[in-house]
């Protein structure tokens, strides 16, 4: 749900999967994406409410950012998996296993972090 942070007045409701994880805004607060208990994701825009892509990100969700000019989002799963926002094009990162993953400052680079290591890609 978005609130209004002065008011506590409720502006929207987002939906996605069976219970819902996390939510987080995009960079730029245009968009929000919600991160179900069941891997299933929404992309919303954050005004209307309207979802404008939906993800399965193949487990549950530990970890999801966009990068700063919001071109990227970035999702750690089972895998770690980044998604063009403007194509949802997916690339899956090599690394099993992941407990985190996070953009570089640049967003050029993508860190996960294993069990037992670190890999950047």
């Amino acid at each position: 749900r978005l609130f209004r942070a002065k008011t506590g007045s409720c502006e929207q409701v987002y939906t996605c999967g069976s219970s819902l994880a996390f939510a987080i805004f995009s960079p730029d607060c245009h968009n929000v994406l919600t991160v179900a208990h069941d891997g299933m994701a929404g992309v919303y825009q954050t005004e209307s409410g309207v979802c404008q892509q939906t993800l399965k990100c193949g487990g549950p969700v530990s970890q999801a950012c966009f990068s700063a000019d919001n071109s990227t989002l970035l999702i750690a799963a089972s895998t770690a998996q980044t998604y063009s926002t403007s194509s949802w094009k997916c690339t899956q990162l090599g690394a099993e296993g992941v407990l985190h993953a996070s953009f570089s400052p640049s967003g050029e680079k993508v860190l996960v972090s294993l069990k037992a290591s670190a890999e950047m890609y």
